[in-house]
């Protein structure tokens, strides 16, 4: 698999499991059945009080997703080196 672009999707607005993978599947029509898609490979996190995310935009913007503002034990963190 070759992958070129990673998406960090998230929302603030409450939003169950099955709406929130509906609306992922919709936007890079991707549909359910017997084949593993092989243009796209996902994780799903919880999307519990834990869930946080800071992106800085290209305007120099900083975009803020706290959750409950509990500790991190653990982080996926992704920077441009380029």
């Amino acid at each position: 698999m070759n992958i070129n672009y990673v998406y960090l999707i998230a929302t603030e607005n409450a939003c169950n499991y099955k709406n929130f993978r509906k609306a992922i599947q919709e936007y890079f029509d991707i549909t359910d059945g017997g084949k593993v898609n092989s243009r796209y490979a996902g994780v799903m996190l919880d999307g519990g009080g834990s869930t946080q995310m800071k992106v800085n935009r290209s305007n120099d913007e900083d975009v803020e997703i706290l959750g409950d503002s509990r500790g991190l034990a653990e982080i996926i963190a992704l920077k441009d080196e380029t």
